[in-house]
C-alpha cells in the first residue's frame, strides 16, 4: 500500500471477533518482542483480557476500508481513586506502520480518553529499542521512569521497560 485514502479510514468500539485478528498480529515473527507474552496461552490470555474492555467502550479498532488494521486498549479503572489515569496498549497491522496511521489511531483515542472517559493523565509501557518510542514523543508522552531488566526474554538477556505519560488536563 503505497499511500493512505484517509476517507477510506474509521475508527469504532472493537468486537469479539477482532479478537482472532489480533492473535494473528502478535503471533508474527518478532512482534512478542515488544509485548510482555510468551506462546499461546499467554497471548490467549491478553487478547482475553483486552477484549473485556469493550462493555466499558475503551477498546478501540481502526478499519482501512474496512480491514481491522489497528486496535488499542484503554485499560480503565474500577476503583474510583484510579479513574482519572489509564494504562494504554495500541498495536497495528504491520502492512500499515511508518503511513501515520498509529499518529492519527492515537491522536482519536487520546481525545475518547479524555472526552468520553474523563482521563486526566495517561500512561504506557515500552521496552528498550520500540520502534514506536519517537512517535510516543512526538505526541507529547514523557518520560518518568524506568526499569532495567525488567522483561526476560532468555537467560541473561533482558530488555528495560521506560515509563511514559502524558496530561490530557
Amino acid at each position: 500500500m503505497k499511500e493512505i485514502d484517509k476517507n477510506k479510514l474509521a475508527i469504532r468500539i472493537s468486537t469479539l471477533e477482532d479478537g482472532d485478528i489480533m492473535k494473528g498480529w502478535l503471533n508474527e515473527p518478532g512482534i512478542l518482542k515488544w509485548f510482555p507474552m510468551t506462546g499461546d496461552k499467554e497471548v490467549e490470555d491478553s487478547v482475553h483480557f483486552w477484549l473485556t474492555h469493550i462493555s466499558q467502550k475503551s477498546a478501540y479498532s481502526l478499519t482501512y476500508d474496512g480491514k481491522v488494521c489497528g486496535m488499542c486498549v484503554l485499560y480503565l479503572h474500577r476503583y474510583q481513586k484510579l479513574k482519572h489515569q489509564t494504562l494504554f496498549a495500541v498495536i497495528l497491522d504491520k502492512d500499515f506502520r511508518g503511513k501515520g496511521l498509529g499518529k492519527y489511531f492515537m491522536e482519536y483515542v487520546l481525545k475518547e480518553a479524555k472526552d468520553t472517559h474523563h482521563i486526566e493523565k495517561i500512561h504506557l509501557e515500552v521496552y528498550d529499542g520500540n520502534p514506536a518510542i519517537p512517535l510516543y514523543e512526538k505526541l507529547g508522552f514523557v518520560r518518568y521512569g524506568y526499569h532495567p531488566n525488567f522483561l526476560k526474554e532468555k537467560p541473561g538477556q533482558y530488555l528495560g521497560k521506560i515509563l511514559m505519560e502524558k496530561s490530557l488536563k
